[in-house]
């Protein structure tokens, strides 16, 4: 007879050494904690690279930029150049223990250089914040200067700037508004190519303008006047057409040819009302196109003669050479403006601040190729 006693003894330990790992392996599971302390948000800030454009350079001399970063999270981990290249001769390198980086060395060629700097900021469980920024550099090459001047190549454009005027300048790509038109309102122009220059003799706008000529008449139809009558060659008509006058009065109007184009420049004011005209808004502007009718040139340079009011103000004081502006029932405008612009066109074209013909050479020296 068989002892059913040892099956049941079985059974019975098997059942409490199941019991006890149940009791070892199993239990309430903790919840996650909220928030999640594995769990790292990606960080959205923007980087912000300062400054916003770099200065100019000149062939053989030292040259040192700093861009900072800033607005980051986590320290500056690398940055680099990731589209073009700097000007030969200079390097970028990253600065120990800031969140920065410096362009230096010395510049061996003369040009327009557009790059883009990319910079990577250290991960902590998620990547870090990485940012890019166009940049240019101008390089010019005063012992290659022709004629006086500083040799300026951006795209398919071509100046120089006479010495005397000592400027710098930068070039772009934009969409601004631009004279005559002076109300954003009308919307964005053409991409245009424009050159700003700085340390300009007269307070005030210093402009260079290149624009796709069909683009630009297409903009309003001011612009289609000023474009059929380059066209039509009534640049070198006297008195100016309609077409070529876009302020309220025009002085000192002359025909000025480009290597490759023709047009005319004139002194003007943008007057909203009855105002004198002051050493603070006269400006010298210029309207010109293309021998093939591609591209239309514009330029708005401030400009000063020694006989106007400085500005509009009720207190400034008229020069002793001056036409006075009046005032209530004194105030004869139509004659008023008649004798200032009057005065203007007899003032020689080299007495003004900055000299008109200096201001024309710039104009000569430019070149426009077709792309």
């Amino acid at each position: 007879m068989k002892n059913k006693a040892v099956p049941v003894l079985s059974a019975l330990i098997l059942t409490v050494f199941f019991s006890i790992a149940c009791s070892l392996f199993t239990g309430p599971i903790d919840a996650t904690p909220q928030p999640d302390p594995y769990y790292f948000e990606p960080v959205t800030e923007v980087l912000i690279f300062e400054p916003d454009s770099l200065p100019a350079a000149q062939v053989g001399v030292l040259y040192e930029a700093k861009i900072q970063i800033t607005q980051n999270v986590t320290p500056l981990d690398s940055v680099s150049i990731s589209n073009g290249a700097l000007p030969a001769g200079l390097e970028l390198v990253q600065m120990d223990g800031e969140d920065a980086a410096m362009i230096s060395g010395i510049p061996e060629e003369s040009g327009t250089y557009k790059f883009t700097v990319f910079a990577g900021c250290v991960g902590t469980m998620v990547s870090g914040q990485i940012g890019e920024k166009e940049y240019e550099i101008v390089v010019t090459d005063p012992a290659a200067s022709t004629a006086g001047g500083l040799p300026v190549s951006y795209d398919n454009i071509n100046f120089e700037i006479p010495l005397e005027l000592n400027l710098s300048v930068s070039s772009s790509q934009t969409t601004d508004v631009e004279f005559p038109y002076i109300n954003p309102s009308n919307g964005p122009m053409a991409e245009h190519i424009a050159f700003q220059f700085t340390n300009f003799p007269a307070a005030g706008t210093a402009r260079l303008l290149v624009f796709n000529a069909s683009e630009y008449a297409a903009y309003g139809q001011p612009l289609q006047e000023a474009v059929t009558a380059l066209l039509s060659g009534a640049d070198t008509s006297q008195p100016l057409p309609d077409g070529l006058l876009q302020g309220e009065f025009s002085a000192q109007a002359q025909p000025v040819n480009f290597k490759n184009g023709h047009g005319v420049r004139q002194l003007t004011q943008v007057l909203t009302n009855f105002a004198p005209i002051t050493n603070e808004d006269l400006f010298y502007y210029y309207q010109g196109i293309t021998t093939d009718g591609e591209y239309f040139v514009s330029a708005i340079f401030h400009v000063n003669a020694a006989f106007l009011v400085s500005n509009g103000s009720p207190d400034a004081v008229t020069p002793a050479d001056g036409i006075p502006f009046g005032s209530g029932t004194d105030l004869d405008f139509p004659a008023y403006l008649s004798a200032v612009t009057q005065k203007l066109n007899d003032a020689p074209a080299d007495s003004y601040t900055p000299s008109l013909l200096i201001l024309d050479r710039l104009i000569e020296s430019i070149q426009v190729t077709t792309q």
